[in-house]
């Protein structure tokens, strides 16, 4: 299970992969469109389109093999060209980009070309101390983990109690709580609720919210002088609002 937090944080480049053991985090695909996740448990079954396989037919298997699945129920499906096909899926091993295409949605969530935007704009990187206001499903957020980690640090923030949950659930199952912190909190009404040696400390903050321009005046207490903001808004009309808080807060340098 370590070996999860490993893949997803990206710790693990020129380390061998080795074979697929009981509690890792696989990603099934069983077409060419056609991804999953699963968590690998001794005695467990994954459903897939056309059928499922079994865990224990997996474990000990190399990452990046293929092999045959059966049909639900183990019969054949009705339809013809079904019928003459065994499912099949292979095991890959998982990666933030993977995770966000698989994911459990309870959100609508950032994807890929929005995330490596937002990473490369906020200067995200190794060590860096990363404030997310709505954490969603948690997409955006463990892309994030990988560019704090080693020694870096996200905390995340989530109004809605279970939404809240459901993600520090899903990064602890992934082994990423070393570098991600989610709390349940209303940023807009109470803050971030910093400790008083960490005012004007974060490096960035992503805010993902209802109403962004409530939570300038937070912003501008967490950020460091030169720290960078990104903000969430579904037309232009929010987005100058949002501006126009920031600058009453002496925040400037928009693009």
């Amino acid at each position: 299970a370590a070996r999860t937090a490993m893949a997803l944080l990206k710790l693990d480049e020129g380390v061998p992969r080795g074979a697929i053991e009981d509690g890792d985090l696989v990603i099934i695909q069983s077409g060419f469109r056609s991804l999953q996740f699963a968590r690998i448990k001794r005695g467990g079954e994954t459903h897939f389109r056309i059928g499922l396989f079994r865990h224990d037919d997996i474990i000990g298997k190399p990452f990046g093999s293929r092999w045959e699945g059966i049909h639900a129920g183990g019969k054949r499906p009705k339809k013809r060209k079904l019928a003459e096909t065994r499912p099949w899926v292979r095991a890959l091993f998982p990666t933030p980009e993977m995770w966000t295409t698989t994911l459990p949605h309870r959100t609508q969530v950032v994807y890929l070309a929005d995330i490596s935007n937002i990473v490369f704009q906020l200067e995200v990187c190794p060590g860096a101390i990363v404030f997310e206001a709505g954490t969603g499903s948690g997409s955006l957020s463990t892309s994030l983990a990988r560019a704090v980690a080693p020694n870096g640090h996200l905390y995340t923030f989530e109004f809605h109690e279970q939404r809240a949950q459901r993600a520090r659930e899903d990064f602890d199952a992934n082994k990423l709580s070393s570098v991600v912190t989610v709390t349940h909190r209303d940023v807009l009404r109470d803050g971030f609720g910093l400790a008083p040696d960490a005012y004007g400390s974060v490096d960035a903050i992503i805010l993902d919210l209802p109403a962004p321009w409530d939570a300038a005046r937070h912003v501008k207490n967490a950020l460091r002088p030169d720290g960078v903001v990104c903000i969430f808004t579904p037309n232009t009309e929010q987005a100058n609002r949002a501006v126009e808080a920031l600058r009453a807060e002496s925040l400037g340098c928009f693009r």
